[in-house]
């Protein structure tokens, strides 16, 4: 008999909230898995590798080196180390070589940063959990603490700014609502700590995230009060002598805490504890809200270096792709409104817009092709339905939930009425084959029907067994004789 003594124990695979998220290029998505690193083809949407790098530490952070593109940093809890990733040409993989080891620091990492000397990424800046920076050579393996903020408060996020150590500028988000701006090699106290250089207060709640945009003019904030604030900046780089940061914005539009706001060209966009995430405008709208997480919690968010893709990750172990448009891509878009043809008229083009309770009303509405719906009614009638051309909705697919523009009743479009039948008033379901030829509905009273979607020719009645059709699904396989569908 086998005893438990006589197992070999080994990990497979590990299933955990997804913590950090980045974009290497457009198309490479890495994620934070505990203290797995795993790499994705966005385009493909396949796992290209997956390495335990930090043993027992959760991956909270990754930062990739933009001018190389090979060198990755990551961290969590209180170690970091630095990756590199090389691509196999011969079977489209990506091998992950350690480049250090793990070194551990005394405190919490909050965030850390690539530092430069003559374009040659030399250093990296790590900012803790006490508000402290200490830079890593990591070549070298050689840690300094480099500053310590006057205020050695509890921080709950930092996030740094500046390629070179000279012009280092740090935002703290501290447990007492505040962010703290301050040059980490900014003119030293008496007891050679740093001075705060500018106290941003508004928040209601602790800050869970900052970030700077690209040119360092703007900083958001995030807050367990559940804003989002966005904040100009001036002077950033000779912020000690001249610069000042005045409040730009302040926006509601999560139900709960939210957890991280990147800034990016033309819009900016946020995550949060409702499994949301949202794109906004400049001018404060929500231009698009994206859904898909279960659970609790979208964990951690980034955006592609061509600002057409977002990359969440999820409480849920998930990672999810969200297409990203400019926001008046969003704001142009249109919402079609049509409504039914009066059930008593002959005229398949005539439009009867004053409805009322006892009218006829879509069951089930189904897209045939970018021009045509298939609409099966209460009244057991199957409509097609057309919209004209110059109003094509396949050119506004995105629509704005926030001020759509609707164009109703437009007189070019086209209802043509394909089938009647009473048997199928009241109760019925509707399924259209993968090849978008052919359509399937069925009723209660046992009862399947097949027909072209032009019914050019006549359609197939069937009554498979005893009981009402719950619903219809056509199978994904092709067979010699022909396609099928199953009904249950």
């Amino acid at each position: 008999m086998t005893t438990a003594s006589d197992w070999t124990w080994g990990k497979k695979h590990l299933t955990s909230p997804v913590t950090s998220v980045e974009f290497v290029g457009s198309d490479l998505v890495l994620s934070g898995n505990g203290p797995f690193l795993g790499i994705y083809s966005a385009t493909k949407g396949v796992l290209l590798n997956d390495t335990c790098l930090l043993k027992r530490s959760r991956i909270h952070g990754i930062r990739v080196e933009r001018k190389d593109g090979n060198l990755v940093l990551i961290f969590g809890q209180k170690v970091i180390r630095v990756v590199r990733l090389q691509e196999n040409s011969s079977n489209s993989r990506i091998s992950v070589e350690a480049v250090t080891d793990i070194v551990a620091f005394t405190d919490l990492i909050w965030d850390a940063h690539w530092l430069y000397s003559e374009e040659v990424p030399r250093l990296i800046a790590i900012a803790t959990a006490h508000n402290a920076v200490w830079c890593w050579d990591w070549e070298n393996n050689i840690k300094q603490l480099v500053a310590q903020c006057e205020e050695p408060c509890i921080l709950y996020a930092a996030r740094f700014f500046g390629s070179c150590l000279e012009h280092l500028i740090i935002a703290s988000g501290t447990v007492f609502n505040q962010i703290l701006l301050w040059k980490v090699q900014g003119k030293k106290d008496d007891v050679n700590r740093t001075p705060v250089l500018e106290r941003l207060t508004g928040h209601e709640g602790v800050i869970f995230s900052m970030n700077f945009n690209n040119s360092g003019t703007i900083l958001s904030s995030v807050s367990d009060d559940r804003s989002i604030r966005l904040w100009k900046v001036t002077n950033l780089s000779t912020f000690e002598s001249n610069g000042c940061v005045e409040p730009l914005l302040v926006v509601y539009g999560h139900t709960a805490r939210v957890w991280d706001a990147k800034l990016l060209e033309t819009c900016f966009v946020s995550i949060g504890e409702d499994l949301v995430c949202n794109v906004w405008s400049y001018d404060g709208n929500v231009v698009k809200t994206y859904k898909g997480h279960t659970g609790r919690n979208i964990w951690s968010l980034a955006v592609n270096q061509s600002e057409d893709l977002i990359a969440t990750g999820g409480g849920d172990g998930s990672i999810r792709l969200w297409p990203l448009s400019h926001p008046d891509h969003y704001n142009s878009s249109t919402v079609r409104e049509a409504c039914l043809p009066s059930s008593s008229s002959q005229a398949c083009n005539q439009i009867d817009a004053k409805k009322n309770k006892k009218e006829d009303y879509p069951r089930f509405v189904s897209l045939l092709d970018q021009s045509n719906l298939l609409v099966m009614t209460n009244e057991g009638c199957l409509y097609k339905y057309t919209w004209s051309k110059q109003n094509n909705i396949a050119e506004n697919q995105d629509v704005s939930p926030s001020s759509p523009n609707t164009d109703c009743l437009d007189p070019e479009d086209q209802w043509m009425l394909l089938l009647k039948d009473t048997e199928y008033s009241s109760y019925s379901v509707l399924a259209l084959s993968p090849c978008h030829k052919i359509i399937a509905f069925g009723n209660f009273k046992r009862k399947n029907q097949a027909a072209r979607c032009g019914f050019q020719s006549s359609s197939v009645e069937l009554q498979a067994y005893s009981g009402k059709v719950h619903n219809l699904l056509w199978s994904q396989q092709h067979f010699s004789s022909a396609s099928i569908f199953l009904w249950a």
